[in-house]
């Protein structure tokens, strides 16, 4: 509530001095000038203006500490205010920060957690980041092979970017899907005849292989030979060829000599 209070200041100021010929008066008068002053007394000292409704408490003007720290008046001090800060932060205004887990400690949305112990762990620090899948480090600032686990289909080659991995298949018009498995309807006809030409020679060649193999076990272990028969026609056949050729007439050698005459 607010009670005005009025000041009066008077002074004592001459009028007038008339002389005349018959009468000399002279009057003096003392007249007063009013000044006032007003000055406006909150009943609240907390609170000023013309109508005490403005606080004069610094924390609820300027809100003066940071990092949540609580304020609170002190006369004693000289800005009227003094901040609690909270655990790691220190000033007048809590505005540094000396905590060990800050915001920006543990890279890529990790977590950073804050170890009591006095013995330092493996990374030499008083904390740990718990990293978010697909990076890693002490401060996860690394980012993982997304292909360490994943094994592509018919040589095709794994790729890790984004936190994510693909398959490069050999060639596309011929090999596709997640992991290079699935192949074209022309791979397949090619496959399939491949196979069967393949599956042909190897049929022949070991067929070739089980007739000589059983030759040479009737021949020298039962000393059967089944194509001797064969080989004796043969043999006579060429005889015959042989007899019924005509044969070539012998030229008589001739000895010639010369003799030299000198």
């Amino acid at each position: 509530m607010c009670f005005p209070t009025t000041v009066l200041t008077t002074e004592n100021i001459p009028v007038t001095s008339t002389t005349t010929s018959t009468t000399t008066t002279t009057t003096t008068a003392a007249a007063e000038r009013w000044t006032p002053t007003s000055i406006f007394e909150c009943q609240n000292n907390s609170y000023i203006g013309t109508y005490c409704n403005i606080t004069n408490d610094p924390c609820k003007i300027s809100h003066p500490c940071e990092n949540q720290g609580i304020c609170y008046l002190n006369e004693t001090h000289q800005f009227r205010y003094m901040c609690r800060c909270p655990i790691g932060y220190f000033g007048d205004r809590c505005e540094h920060d000396n905590r060990i887990c800050k915001n920006n400690t543990c890279w890529h949305d990790g977590k950073c957690v804050e170890h009591t112990e006095t013995v330092a762990i493996d990374n030499k620090t008083t904390f740990k980041c718990t990293c978010e899948p697909g990076y890693d480090g002490s401060y996860c600032e690394l980012v993982d092979n997304m292909c360490i686990n994943i094994t592509c289909e018919n040589n095709g080659v794994c790729f890790s970017s984004h936190l994510e991995w693909k398959c490069r298949c050999l060639d596309s018009s011929l090999y596709s899907g997640k992991y290079c498995e699935m192949k074209s309807a022309s791979l397949k006809i090619k496959q399939a005849l491949s196979k069967s030409f393949a599956s042909i020679a190897i049929a022949a060649i070991i067929t070739v292989f089980l007739f000589v193999f059983i030759m040479d076990i009737l021949k020298y272990v039962f000393h059967i030979d089944p194509v001797d028969r064969e080989r004796r026609l043969m043999q006579s056949k060429r005889t015959k060829r042989q007899l019924k050729k005509p044969k070539k007439q012998q030229r008589r050698k001739v000895h010639a000599k010369l003799y030299y005459i000198s």
